[in-house]
């Protein structure tokens, strides 16, 4: 089974989409806080629907959970140099952060204390057929 989840804060939000066999891709950064002086920068790519809904709604800084699989690359670079690289394939992507826009979520919530919905825990799910 290859299935990662991981919980960090979007690192920049200058989306530069691409197009791929698969569709829209949208390649991003995320940062995982472990301790106190130790940060890890993982790259993700969504593609499609998701990469759309990722590029309206999420701001740098923003903390998202992304559900995944890993996926290693391998290229060649301009100097003929072979490249490996690692990222997350994202099909999942829930919006943690709460947010002050009038954005209405695919799921929300209920608080049972006072019976009023958060707006935050946004679920967006890749498309089933890529």
């Amino acid at each position: 089974m290859n299935k990662v989840i991981l919980t960090g804060r979007l690192v920049n939000d200058n989306w530069k989409p691409f197009k791929s066999e698969k569709g829209q891709a949208l390649p991003f950064v995320i940062a995982l806080f472990e301790q106190a002086n130790k940060t890890n920068f993982i790259e993700i790519t969504c593609f499609n629907k998701l990469a759309e809904h990722v590029m309206k709604y999420v701001k740098k800084g923003d903390l998202l959970e992304v559900v995944g699989k890993l996926h290693n690359a391998k290229f060649s670079s301009k100097n003929n140099e072979t490249i490996y690289k690692t990222e997350i394939i994202a099909k999942n992507i829930t919006f943690l952060t709460k947010s002050k826009s009038n954005i209405q979520p695919i799921s929300k919530e209920t608080n049972s204390e006072n019976n009023e919905k958060d707006i935050f825990g946004i679920d967006f799910f890749e498309d089933e057929e890529n």
